[in-house]
């Protein structure tokens, strides 16, 4: 009978992480299309936000603002810089010639990479 294990452990890096874009920039970013598009679509015009709320997503002046205009970076919240993972395997084959195992082969995977959500102020 032949029993072989084998584990392999891998650290994974990323290369590129997406942009970031968060409330503030979003919205400054809604504006920009909102005022581009105003010829088109004069009524988009309700939805523009004003700068002195915007800014209360990236400044926000007390705790009740902070919790108001909550401004999270989504990618840094999300994405980690590195993640493990491990496979795991074992390969079973072989036998007596009354009783024969056939080859079998248990796979086990698993990867340590959960990002846990804090929701600033909160």
């Amino acid at each position: 009978m032949l029993i072989r294990g084998t584990v392999n452990n891998i650290v994974k890096t990323v290369s590129q992480l997406p942009g970031k874009m968060d409330s503030y920039d979003a919205l400054l970013l809604r504006n920009k299309v909102i005022a581009y598009e105003l010829g088109i679509n004069p009524a988009s015009w309700a939805d523009y936000t004003p700068q002195d709320i915007i800014n209360k997503y990236r400044f926000p002046a007390d705790q009740t603002e902070r919790e108001r205009y909550v401004n999270t970076d989504w990618a840094k919240e999300l994405f980690r810089s590195q993640a493990f993972s491990q496979n795991s395997s074992v390969n079973i084959a072989g036998g007596t010639p009354l009783s024969n195992i056939l080859p079998m082969r248990i796979t086990s995977t698993r990867a340590i990479c959960s990002a846990s959500l804090k929701m600033p102020g909160l």
